[in-house]
């Protein structure tokens, strides 16, 4: 199993991811954002693959990601928008308070705060996002 797929499947553990249509599971994608709201991305970024180098050989590796989503948004909809945030607010936390199980994996942490990125064609739609990082031995 490769480390996006792990990501993957750790992030699906959230408990407040939306699932749309009623569906059993969230929608979570991989380098691919779907233009209906309420869908998740995972977008591989990069960066230097070392954060930690031992004379021995191992260290401390990283996998930096943007978790995006497509959300709800009015211009003139204070709340909706809020309410945007807030959940970005909320991820960057269970982030933080939660230990993967996966072995080797030493942290999964937000690097910055949920924001607005980009407002779709309609004006109905924007998609919001943080960047993230998996720190992991090697």
């Amino acid at each position: 199993m490769t480390m996006v797929e792990k990501l993957r499947d750790f992030l699906l553990t959230c408990p407040f991811l939306n699932t749309p249509d009623g569906g059993s599971s969230p929608a979570l994608s991989v380098d691919y954002l779907s233009e209906e709201p309420l869908r998740y991305a995972i977008d591989v970024t990069p960066s230097a693959p070392w954060v930690t180098r031992y004379v021995d050989g191992g260290g401390v590796k990283q996998l930096l990601f943007v978790f995006r989503s497509l959300e709800f948004y009015g211009k003139a909809d204070i709340e909706q928008n809020t309410s945007n945030l807030a959940f970005y607010e909320r991820f960057s936390e269970w982030l933080a308070a939660t230990r993967p199980t996966i072995p080797g994996w030493v942290a999964v942490e937000a690097l910055t705060e949920g924001y607005f990125q980009d407002v779709s064609t309609g004006q109905d739609k924007a998609m919001y996002q943080i960047q993230c990082r998996v720190k992991y031995s090697a």
